[in-house]
């Protein structure tokens, strides 16, 4: 059976398990254009599961720019942020540091998810057939902060982001 292509953008990625099921499915040959997560080990292990990120790999893989170009890189797009204490994550601290591998293996990671970061700095996404996310439920469990679902002021509140994006694009170019 020919499978279907279906593009997909997924925010609030996580470790990819949207995408998981829809490949379980097994009736689309996916295509992800874009994820959209900053959470580091999120990243990692999106790429450890759905793009074969290894450490073999992170050691061999020969185009990293710069350390100081992968720092600045990560920092733009929010890589790391931490909600709970406002704070952005250093990666210049770990340009000096080359035993410590984490800042290759969140550029990579980055790379091969296609990776965007921060939702609140996306303005649009290239057109998609889906547009998924994983619902930011970390402000509103019994398990999480329990600080509610506040536009521009808690995590969770983050999923006003998805439908400024949508909003935003023309319908014609809308996820089908």
């Amino acid at each position: 059976m020919d499978k279907q292509k279906l593009k997909v953008i997924t925010t609030f990625s996580g470790i990819g398990m949207q995408e998981r099921g829809l490949e379980n499915a097994n009736l689309f040959d996916l295509d992800v254009l874009h994820t959209c997560e900053t959470d580091i080990w999120a990243i990692i292990s999106y790429a450890a599961i759905h793009n074969n990120l290894t450490e073999e790999l992170v050691k061999t893989y020969s185009s990293y720019p710069s350390r100081e170009e992968m720092a600045e890189e990560l920092s733009a797009m929010h890589i790391g942020y931490n909600f709970k204490k406002k704070k952005e994550y250093n990666w210049k601290k770990k340009v000096n540091s080359k035993k410590d591998t984490l800042l290759q293996k969140t550029w990579l990671a980055c790379k091969l998810n296609k990776n965007v970061g921060d939702i609140t700095l996306v303005e649009k996404f290239p057109y998609c057939d889906l547009f998924t996310f994983s619902f930011p439920c970390t402000d509103l469990s019994n398990a999480g902060l329990k600080k509610g679902m506040i536009k521009g002021k808690t995590r969770s509140g983050l999923v006003y982001e998805v439908l400024r994006i949508l909003e935003n694009e023309e319908p014609e170019n809308r996820p089908r």
